[in-house]
C-alpha cells in the first residue's frame, strides 16, 4: 500500500505534481539528519504533496518501524518485497545518500535471501515462491539502479540463474513464467529508451548466456503448441537468430516439422522468427533442410505412382 501511495507515477500524484511543499509543516519536526525528501530539479513539478506524505511518514516513525522489521531474520520473500518497495517508486525525490545509509545493509540482506532461496531446490520449484523471487529481484533492480549501481550485475546474475533453473522444470507453469521473464529481459536489452538501457543486460552478454546454457534446446522441450509459450519462444529465437548454429537450426526444424505433420495449422512460427536475423550461411542451412524434405516426399510420391495397384 505504501509503495502505491508513494508512487510518483500514480494518478493522484501526477494530478497534484505542481502542489508546493509545505516547508513550515516540517520546519520544527525534521532536521537535516532526519529529512529524507529532496528538492526536485524543477519547481514546476515539485511533487509537494508526495514529499509531504513521505515526511509525515518519517515524523510518525515510519522508517524506524521498517528498519525494525528487517531485524527479524525469518522474513519471507514477500515481506522483503513489501519492505523494500516502500520508496522504490519515488527515488527521484529521495536524498540518495541518506537512503543508502538507511537501507544498504538490508538490501544486501535481501540479496542473500534470494541466493538462499535459489539453493533450496524444493522451494524454488513452487510457482508462488518463484513468482515472489522474480518480484523481489525486480524491486531490487529498481532500487540498485538509483542507489547501488555496482550491485546491478549481481541482480542480473540472480535473474538469469532462476530463469535457467525454472526452464528445466517439468512444471509447464514454471517454464512459461521463466520464459516470460527472459523475454522481458530481452525487450529491455534491445530497447532504445535511455531510462531502460542503463539497467539492462548487454545484448552480447545475454546472447552468450543463452548459448552457453543451451536455452534454445531447453525452450523447445516446452509445449510449443501453447500459443502463449510459442509467442515468447518466438521472441527468444528472434533475438538469438543471428547466433544460431547449424545444429540449432536443425533442431528447431525437426521440432517444428514433426509438429507440422501432426497439426495442419502449425506454420513454422519459430523458424520464421529466427530467420529474420539469419545470415547467408544460416539461410543455406535452412534451405538444405527444406530441400531434403522436399526430395524425400517427391521420391515417396514417385514410388507410390510406380507401384502396382492392388486389384
Amino acid at each position: 500500500t505504501l509503495s502505491m501511495v508513494f508512487d510518483c507515477d500514480n494518478e493522484f500524484q501526477i494530478k497534484h505534481k505542481r502542489k508546493p511543499y509545505d516547508y513550515e509543516e516540517f520546519e520544527n519536526k525534521l532536521d537535516n539528519e532526519t529529512i529524507l525528501t529532496c528538492q526536485p530539479l524543477t519547481e514546476e513539478n515539485s511533487y509537494g504533496w508526495l514529499r509531504s506524505l513521505i515526511d509525515r511518514f518519517i515524523v510518525n516513525d515510519g522508517i524506524k518501524n521498517i528498519i525494525k522489521q528487517f531485524n527479524d531474520h525469518s522474513l519471507t520473500t514477500k515481506e522483503y518485497y513489501a519492505l523494500l518497495s516502500t520508496f522504490a517508486n519515488c527515488l527521484d525525490y529521495i536524498i540518495i545518500d541518506k537512503y543508502q545509509h538507511l537501507f544498504n545493509e538490508h538490501v544486501e540482506q535481501a540479496i542473500k535471501h534470494v541466493k538462499k532461496v535459489l539453493n533450496e531446490e524444493e522451494n524454488i520449484y513452487e510457482v508462488t515462491t518463484s513468482d515472489s523471487v522474480f518480484d523481489l529481484l525486480t524491486i531490487l533492480k529498481t532500487i540498485c539502479c538509483s542507489a547501488w549501481p555496482d550491485r546491478i550485475e549481481i541482480i542480473h546474475e540472480l535473474q538469469l540463474n532462476i530463469i535457467s533453473k525454472l526452464l528445466q522444470s517439468s512444471n509447464m507453469k514454471l517454464r512459461t513464467n521463466a520464459l516470460e521473464e527472459l523475454v522481458i529481459i530481452i525487450e529491455n536489452s534491445t530497447t532504445v529508451l535511455l531510462d531502460v538501457t542503463h539497467k539492462s543486460i548487454d545484448c552480447d552478454i545475454l546472447s552468450q548466456w543463452i548459448i552457453e546454457n543451451s536455452i534454445v534446446s531447453v525452450a523447445l522441450k516446452g509445449d510449443i503448441n501453447d500459443s502463449y509459450y510459442l509467442t515468447n519462444t518466438s521472441q527468444l529465437f528472434k533475438f538469438i537468430g543471428s547466433k544460431l548454429t547449424k545444429a540449432d537450426i536443425e533442431m528447431i526444424w525437426k521440432a517444428e516439422y514433426n509438429q507440422s505433420i501432426l497439426l495442419n495449422d502449425h506454420s513454422f512460427t519459430l523458424l520464421l522468427s529466427a530467420c529474420e536475423e539469419f545470415d547467408s550461411e544460416q539461410f543455406e542451412c535452412l534451405i538444405d533442410l527444406i530441400s531434403e524434405v522436399y526430395f524425400t516426399i517427391q521420391e515417396k510420391i514417385v514410388r507410390n505412382l510406380k507401384s502396382p495397384r492392388l486389384e
